[in-house]
């Protein structure tokens, strides 16, 4: 065999010295191998070849060690920054905001809704058109100020007033 080494190499050659097979040289070894080397040099080439992968320096690949690394400390990074800022109240998640928006929307709705029902008897009681305004006036801004207090996320004020509710 150590003849072989001083002759020209090829890739059934190789494939015998280093234990791999013919179409494995041919599939990924070929394009770092010197054309009409001889073949110690071309074990020589492959042993190169699979340091320099084993290390992250080489190979050919679409993702090499050392870029990989990098890649994943850098994603980590990001996201860790991410965490943080979420965890000073500089950032919300969007699925948070959409579902607190869904409960306000829902919970004003519903507040809008039992207007009718709370302010019918005082409407109907009311002899002066001013009185009238001002009972829907004081209501809407109850409505406005629970909204902007924040009480409409609990979900305090988010059901239909009855008639029996408003009935005193």
């Amino acid at each position: 065999m150590r003849d072989d080494l001083n002759k020209k190499g090829t890739q059934a050659g190789l494939a015998r010295v280093v234990g791999i097979t013919q179409e494995g040289v041919s599939k990924s070894h070929k394009q770092y191998l010197t054309p009409d080397a001889d073949l110690g040099q071309w074990v020589l080439q492959y042993c190169s070849r699979m340091r320099e992968q084993a290390s992250g320096r080489g190979g050919g690949g679409v993702y090499e060690l050392t870029e990989e690394r990098a890649r994943l400390a850098h994603h980590q990074a990001n996201k860790t920054e991410l965490e943080e800022q979420e965890l000073r109240g500089d950032m919300v998640r969007i699925g948070y905001v959409s579902e607190k928006w869904a409960t306000v929307g829902n919970n004003l709705k519903n507040k809008m809704r039992g207007l009718p029902h709370k302010v019918a008897h005082k409407l109907q009681a009311a002899t002066e058109y001013q009185d009238v305004l001002d009972i829907l006036i004081k209501e809407i801004d109850e409505a406005l100020i629970d909204l902007a207090d924040g009480e409409l996320l609990s979900g305090t004020h988010g059901r239909i007033a009855s008639d029996s509710d408003t009935a005193t």
